[in-house]
């Protein structure tokens, strides 16, 4: 049986325009991250979605809501979806954190945990035995949506089964991806997607 999962970053905060990591900080979206945030509820008004869920952040849980509106719902809140602890680098720009880390990889979880940061393993684990089973034991032939943050967006789209490169990837404030689950078999319609901001 077909299960949707339509997956989408918070729209824009201040902390993004000064490239400030915020990663559990609960910074809320700007006036640009509203506008995204409608932007992208038009986008998704023709989609049937049966449920909404989002991580506890402002920014995140602000996006799920205007988008949920549309489809007259409100969006339940799962701690899962919060983004990663980014340890030492929340609050600072990216001119420090260059400084304090000048080789550091996102990707690498040796360099994530000398940072007092979360790593894409343990979270892409996690998410794999617990959180995407429980999703679809709830919600299998459904179409679910999860509003979310960067680096968890590309944990979970890694867990349901795209590629690790992901883990390099940067996206997008409001970005959109798309992927139904047939049995084992995953089929991508969309990543990383803002053409309703154009």
């Amino acid at each position: 049986m077909k299960t949707r999962f339509i997956i989408f970053r918070h729209g824009q905060t201040d902390w993004n325009v000064d490239r400030r990591v915020m990663g559990k900080k609960d910074i809320p979206l700007n006036k640009v991250g509203k506008k995204q945030a409608e932007k992208l509820a038009l986008r998704l008004v023709t989609e049937e979605i049966d449920v909404f869920y989002s991580s506890p952040l402002k920014r995140a849980h602000q996006t799920a809501n205007i988008v949920a509106s549309k489809h007259c719902k409100q969006a339940i809140i799962m701690n899962d979806l919060i983004e990663m602890s980014l340890g030492e680098f929340e609050g600072k720009t990216k001119e420090v954190r260059v400084a304090m880390f000048p080789e550091f990889n996102p990707a690498n979880d040796e360099h994530r945990s000398k940072m007092g940061m979360e790593t894409f393993s343990d979270w892409i684990s996690k998410l794999k035995k617990q959180t995407i089973p429980i999703l679809l034991k709830n919600h299998t032939g459904q179409i679910i949506a999860l509003s979310t943050h960067d680096q968890k967006m590309r944990a979970i789209l890694i867990a349901l089964g795209m590629s690790k490169k992901i883990k390099e990837e940067v996206l997008k404030n409001s970005a959109v991806s798309i992927i139904e689950l047939n049995d084992k078999q995953i089929n991508i319609i969309c990543h990383n997607d803002i053409s309703h901001l154009e």
